[in-house]
């Protein structure tokens, strides 16, 4: 009788988180193509927009080593800053203290902001791209956080020109040579 009555009662909790997400109206996402200048990281190497703490070699890199799996990796690293820190998650990953640094800030915008849609998705093992968009936490995340991570990193993989696993209006992709 107990486990009916828990089985019940998880299902019920699942129907209603089902209905939220639902119902959840994402932020808009306006795309980040507008950028202006762009940082030498080495002779060979540059990205669009300013210089930040990722505008190193060792970080583009780990981007480009990394750049179809860093997405699930920092959703990992996510959650164990939940119980944590997760810089060491960063760092094993490849990236620098510093730009580990700024990927942590980014986490406690999404974990003020997005919580709800990214846990969500997560549990339930959603892509992050939509109907020729971005799924519901990856448009919160953009919304709310794109600006002070790239404050922060300067470099983002699609402003060093990087295709990732998550699919990018083409103009988003940097192309200084």
């Amino acid at each position: 009788m107990r486990a009916l009555l828990c089985f019940i009662v998880v299902t019920i909790v699942f129907f209603i988180f089902m209905i939220i997400y639902t119902f959840y109206e994402a932020p808009e996402y306006k795309l980040d193509n507008n950028v202006i200048g762009q940082c030498n990281i080495s002779s060979s190497m540059k990205h669009c927009g300013q210089c930040g703490q990722c505008s190193t070699v060792t970080d583009y890199t780990a981007y480009y080593q990394k750049r179809d799996t860093l997405t699930e990796i920092a959703r990992g690293c996510a959650f164990q800053d939940f119980v944590g820190t997760s810089k060491e998650c960063f760092t094993a990953a490849g990236l620098t203290d510093e730009c580990a640094d700024c990927w942590i800030e980014n986490v406690k915008c999404d974990r003020q902001h997005c919580v709800f849609p990214c846990i969500f998705e997560s549990m339930f093992n959603m892509n992050s791209n939509v109907r020729s968009g971005l799924s519901k936490c990856f448009s919160c995340d953009e919304y709310y956080c794109l600006d002070t991570f790239i404050g922060c990193a300067g470099m983002s993989r699609r402003r060093a020109g990087i295709t990732t696993d998550i699919e990018r209006d083409v103009s988003e992709l940097c192309t200084i040579k």
